[in-house]
């Protein structure tokens, strides 16, 4: 399935407990307790207990396209301990940089390349030492999915 595609380009940590009940707790402000600031809102309709493979299946849109933001974000999770550690960060921010709107624009938008896609391409954000094993990160990044605002049962018409 697309969530089993998902977690599979996810740090092993993170794939571990993927069935394990997790507690999300939102602070006043909308964040997490991590101390990495607004970048990471929880959305207060997110269930406050539930498993990862739950919370990614129900909650999380992980076929969105990541925006530039994220991308930039996304910069800051790769592990600097490989060799390509460094250069993978340099093109993530060189991607979510406005100047380089072409290539993100080859990168993402023509290619439909959903956060699975943007994971799997950049194996620093997969390798030990990665931020994105933390899943407070993971739930900062990724974005609920959006309700579907008309669909043809909600239609007025009964013909």
């Amino acid at each position: 399935t697309e969530v089993e595609h998902f977690l599979s380009v996810l740090p092993a940590n993170v794939k571990e407990i993927a069935d394990h009940p997790l507690m999300i707790q939102v602070n006043a402000r909308g964040t997490d307790a991590s101390g990495m600031g607004d970048s990471l809102v929880c959305y207060p309709n997110w269930p406050i207990k539930c498993t990862l493979r739950g919370w990614l299946t129900f909650c999380a849109d992980i076929h969105a396209l990541p925006e530039r933001e994220d991308l930039w974000a996304l910069s800051h999770c790769c592990s600097l301990a490989g060799e390509s550690g460094q250069a993978q960060r340099d093109k993530l921010q060189e991607l979510s940089d406005g100047t380089g709107s072409a290539l993100y624009t080859d990168y993402i938008l023509r290619q439909k390349r959903s956060w699975a896609d943007v994971l799997y391409d950049f194996d620093s954000l997969r390798a030990p030492g990665s931020q994105l094993s933390s899943l407070a990160v993971l739930l900062g990044l990724l974005s609920p999915i959006r309700p579907r605002e008309f669909s043809i049962a909600s239609s007025p018409s009964r013909e």
